[in-house]
Formats: structure tokens, C-alpha cells, sequence
């Protein structure tokens, strides 16, 4: 159980980390043929799971939280929303594997820079709100 408040910040920075680590623990072992797979319709293809958790992080977290962050592509809005109604209209669910979403190596690329750049918000974060550790939780989980 943590004891301070940079405990609390450390152990919530650490979660965000073992659960994107997992993530792609999970999908290191798929092809790029495996990832487009959506065995029922409320299982999203891993593909689209991994492009959605980047949109999402990108949406929610550096474009709330990072002054003048730009979207790389406000098209994915409508790609990779499958929940968020006050966003706008979005692709449905049920229909991942019906589009082609660019190559595996351009949505891996994009992934690992906008996680860095969530990597180096809550770094920014954590540094200004050091008695704060809500400010980090509600960085890593708004």
C-alpha cells in the first residue's frame, strides 16, 4: 500500500506501464494477418484495439492535457470511437474487420510515439503537481 503521495504517483505511473507492456506482450506474437481477425462481433480485432487505446490516450489525455497538442489525424475520431458519443459519430463496433486501417508498421509507429508523448506529459505533470497525486490520476485515467 503506498505511503506518500509520490508513492501514489509512482505506483499509478507504473500500472499505466505494465498494462501498455501487456498489451503489447499480448500482440507481439500476431501477424499482421492475426491482428485484423474479429472472431465475434464484440471482440474488437487486436489491430483495432491497439490503434483505438492510442486514439483514445491521444483524445482524452495529450489533447486535454498538453498545451497546443494537435491530433495526428482527426479522421481517426470516427475510426477508432466506439463508445464516446459526446465525440462525435463513430464506426461501429460490431464492424471492425470491415476496413482497412493502413499497414501494421504505420499503426505501431504512430502507437509508440503518441505513448512517448503521454510518457513525457505525465512526466510533466508529476514535476508540477508533486503534493497533488490526483492530478496524476486524473492525467493517466480522464
Amino acid at each position: 500500500m503506498p505511503s506518500t503521495q509520490s508513492d501514489i504517483r509512482s505506483d499509478l505511473a507504473e500500472e499505466y506501464r505494465r498494462v501498455r507492456s501487456t498489451t503489447e506482450w499480448l500482440a507481439e506474437p500476431l501477424g499482421a494477418e492475426d491482428q485484423t481477425v474479429q472472431s465475434m462481433p464484440d471482440v474488437s480485432p487486436t489491430k483495432w484495439h491497439r490503434a483505438h487505446t492510442t486514439w483514445f490516450f491521444e483524445t482524452f489525455v495529450l489533447g486535454h492535457h498538453q498545451p497546443g497538442y494537435r491530433v495526428y489525424d482527426s479522421g481517426f475520431d470516427y475510426l477508432f470511437n466506439s463508445y464516446y458519443e459526446a465525440v462525435g459519430p463513430r464506426h461501429p463496433r460490431v464492424a471492425g474487420s470491415l476496413m482497412s486501417l493502413g499497414s501494421l508498421a504505420f499503426m505501431e509507429k504512430k502507437r509508440v510515439e503518441a505513448l512517448a508523448r503521454y510518457e513525457q506529459a505525465l512526466a510533466i505533470v508529476q514535476e508540477h503537481s508533486p503534493d497533488d497525486p490526483a492530478a496524476s490520476f486524473g492525467v493517466l485515467l480522464n
